[in-house]
């Protein structure tokens, strides 16, 4: 069963290329390799970035993401339904919050200033 896109060949081509600029090449037959699954799903999924004045986490967009939504529909209507590995990011902690959790630690003189891999050793 063939599908219409509804988009136009500049887009797809721009598609094409947007998603593959990461590719590492290691010969010209790469570039042209059929899209991976983890690449397909890098255009679509959001990528976190610390917004430095309100100090919280915001999620970024690829330009070309709702295109890459409607070509996947086109497709499939339940392709969105199909089990991919669910992503749980933890917390990341920016530099400022990292140095106040140091900080209170050495407060409640529970921070140690050696590490197991910095300890001498008897007798050296």
């Amino acid at each position: 069963m063939k599908h219409r896109l509804p988009l136009e060949q500049e887009i797809i081509v721009e598609m094409f290329h947007e998603i593959t600029k990461t590719r590492v090449l290691t010969n010209e037959n790469k570039r042209n390799e059929p899209l991976t699954l983890d690449e397909i799903q890098a255009a679509v999924r959001g990528r976190h970035k610390w917004n430095t004045q309100t100090k919280e986490w915001e999620v970024i967009y690829r330009p070309l993401r709702d295109y890459w939504i409607i070509m996947l529909q086109t497709v499939s209507e339940r392709i969105f339904a199909m089990p991919v590995p669910k992503v749980v990011p933890s917390k990341i902690l920016a530099q400022f919050e990292q140095e106040e959790e140091t900080m209170k630690r050495i407060q409640e003189g529970t921070f140690s200033f050696t590490s197991p891999s910095k300890t001498l050793k008897a007798g050296a």
